[in-house]
């Protein structure tokens, strides 16, 4: 996300590790058009998780949170000098956008790997996001998926 009022980008970046290996075993893929020869992937080590804050024109980093692993949400910048994320934890936060200091988190008992989004009702600016376990979360794992697949 983007803030043009700062100038400012935050980035959720993450980094997970596998050992990637033929298993004649494995059938191959019903979407291949081809025969094709099936692969393993087997976790190799912890992977991390992180929510960056880049100046971009000055090429260096403002500030840097460790996230939960597996996948944390994308994030919303606001105007109001927030930035929004959720996690597969199911806690959305929401982060100064300037320092980075956590400011308010809610528990939502099951995770979130939506982006948040903004608008506005009847004059009050609200915040939402798509709370559940699905899509890249169920094959990832997670502790607040693990508990309601």
């Amino acid at each position: 996300a983007f803030n043009p009022m700062s100038g400012l980008l935050y980035i959720p970046a993450m980094l997970n590790t596998a050992e990637l290996s033929a298993d004649d075993s494995l059938p191959p893929s019903r979407y291949a058009l081809s025969p094709v020869r099936a692969y393993a992937v087997q976790p190799s080590g912890a992977g991390f998780q992180s929510l960056d804050c880049q100046d971009p024109v000055e090429k260096k980093s403002v500030w840097s949170l460790d996230r939960p692993s597996p996948a944390a949400s994308g994030v919303l910048a606001t105007a109001g000098s927030l930035v929004f994320q959720g996690s597969t934890e199911g806690t959305p936060k929401a982060i100064d956008a300037d320092t980075g200091r956590p400011l308010w988190r809610v528990e939502t008992g099951t995770s979130i790997t939506a982006t948040p989004i903004s608008y506005e009702a009847g004059g009050t600016q609200y915040i939402a996001v798509i709370a559940g376990a699905g899509g890249a979360a169920v094959l990832e794992g997670g502790t607040r998926t693990a508990e309601h697949v």
